[in-house]
């Protein structure tokens, strides 16, 4: 079984723990990008959640002896008793709900498991990007080139499908995916500037695209 596989099935197993907690949740992270087709490393499941009834704490807690999820110093873990060990899936439980506005946010299918939106997953991956412009870390700077690519693959998917940034859907600044335009046009990326102006409604361009 590779790594894919094993990432998969663990989401679904999340999903379906989830689901009979009534507990309303989406895939997020470098684990959605990777499952709609973005070629990038990812060592966990990531998933966000509606913490109106239970914190995230206590969401892993609950899923905790959930079929073949577990809890090791503090960490969610989906490990089937005929895994190897090192085979174990890190889930990391996010709070979604008091980012995303809706209620009902938008998400989509892939591959059996639900998937924020790209409109609105783009904004979580510029939020990310911006914390990190700038500093000389080298984790910092790791972390910045792989919220760029994730960025990246979510404004193209976007162009693709003829989709827009829906800023309505998600609590973000429009001056931070701003600060991130004038990131591009100091390293002379004008096809990335491009890229994001052609997802953008006329309203957002002219407010983030001006100089």
């Amino acid at each position: 079984m590779n790594f894919d596989s094993e990432q998969l099935e663990a989401a679904k197993a999340v999903s379906e723990a989830l689901d009979s907690l009534n507990i309303q949740h989406a895939f997020i992270g470098a684990f959605a990008s990777r499952l709609m087709g973005h070629d990038r490393t990812c060592n966990r499941v990531d998933v966000g959640i509606d913490i109106s009834t239970y914190t995230a704490v206590e969401v892993s807690k609950r899923l905790n002896k959930h079929g073949d999820l577990k809890r090791a110093r503090g960490q969610l873990l989906y490990l089937p008793e005929d895994w190897e060990e090192e085979s174990q899936v890190p889930i990391e439980i996010t709070p979604l709900w008091p980012l995303v506005d809706s209620r009902t946010p938008r998400v989509i299918e892939v591959r059996g498991v639900t998937v924020l939106h790209p409109a609105i997953h783009v904004l979580m991956d510029v939020n990310l990007c911006v914390q990190y412009i700038g500093s000389t870390s080298p984790l910092s700077i790791y972390r910045l080139h792989q919220g760029l690519s994730d960025t990246e693959f979510q404004l193209q998917w976007l162009k693709q499908h003829n989709e827009k940034i829906d800023f309505s859907g998600y609590q973000s600044d429009r001056d931070t995916v701003k600060d991130l335009v004038d990131h591009w046009r100091t390293k002379n990326r004008r096809d990335l500037v491009d890229l994001l102006d052609s997802v953008l409604q006329p309203e957002d361009s002219e407010r983030i695209m001006q100089v």
